[in-house]
């Protein structure tokens, strides 16, 4: 698939995946807001790699459902490979928010996934995904 729009990829001081160390972000991804205060940081915690144009070629390879161990929240990860000239980069984009309030009444269906960079419309359902477990 191709990126519909410019993004920009970021080395992560923590990544979540040590293989997919960069995250890939863009003007609509929730976390966009927050980029400038991680990259001024005494110690960054995202270090800019370089912005891609639109149609620049994306591979999903997987997706993982990460659960923090102190506050038992999960975060949806895909992992992938962006192409961009003769450099492939691997990428971790993080890609869905629970509804807490849905959540909270017992109803599955309580995960939304804001538009990303490949899509080319919003998808506005909420869908019911596997709860991650702690290992």
């Amino acid at each position: 698939m191709e990126l519909n729009r410019p993004s920009v990829l970021f080395c992560e001081r923590l990544p979540f995946n040590d293989n997919y160390p960069n995250v890939l972000l863009d003007s609509l991804h929730p976390n966009w807001q927050y980029v400038d205060e991680q990259a001024n940081l005494s110690e960054p915690d995202l270090v800019k790699i370089i912005a891609f144009p639109k149609g620049v070629a994306f591979t999903i390879q997987k997706a993982v459902m990460y659960t923090n161990g102190v506050s038992g929240s999960s975060t949806p990860i895909v992992f992938g490979t962006i192409t961009h000239g003769a450099e492939v980069y691997q990428v971790g984009y993080q890609w869905g928010e629970q509804d807490i309030g849905k959540s909270f009444d017992k109803i599955k269906e309580s995960w939304r996934f804001h538009q990303a960079p490949w899509q080319s419309i919003e998808d506005t359902n909420y869908y019911a995904l596997p709860r991650a477990e702690f290992w």
